[in-house]
């Protein structure tokens, strides 16, 4: 009785683990295919400095002015504006951004107060945020958080 329990646990164990075999549809690539021209130039198309003026829910404006560089950094400061016209905050802060897979996606690394960095804590999930691009052009960039549902456009600064 007991080498009975012993061959049913066995044979319970071992269906356990059966393997699954992989459809043709779900073969993975073996390395990252190289970007196309479009999609390298949808990254470029982020580049400069860019300036945003949009109506607040509350009855205000929010100003924001980045400057994304090549290298992956971003410079970027806001200005609240309340329903008076009265400028209620204004921030300074600076991180990393990329573009990916029809994405925008920035890490905020930190606050700039008078010249001094102060960094952000990068295990804190607030610091992330994605996009989705909606559209890209010479003059004007807009895309939408994935997070809040907010509406973004840009305008080219020269």
């Amino acid at each position: 009785m007991k080498i009975l329990a012993v061959l049913l646990s066995m044979a319970l164990f071992l269906t356990g683990c059966a393997t699954t075999t992989i459809q043709n549809g779900d073969a993975l690539t073996e390395f990252k295919p190289v970007l196309s021209e479009d999609k390298e130039a949808l990254r470029a198309s982020f580049v400069g400095k860019w300036l945003s003026k949009q109506p607040t829910k509350e009855g205000g404006m929010r100003e924001t002015l980045v400057e994304r560089f090549n290298d992956g950094q971003y410079l970027i400061e806001f200005k609240v504006y309340d329903a008076a016209g009265t400028m209620t905050i204004t921030q300074k802060e600076f991180g990393v951004w990329g573009v990916s897979g029809g994405v925008y996606f920035t890490m905020y690394r930190g606050l700039i107060e008078r010249g001094e960095l102060y960094p952000s804590d990068p295990s804190d999930a607030y610091n992330y945020d994605s996009y989705r691009i909606l559209e890209t052009s010479q003059k004007q960039l807009e895309y939408l958080s994935l997070s809040s549902g907010n509406r973004f456009t840009y305008q080219k600064v020269e």
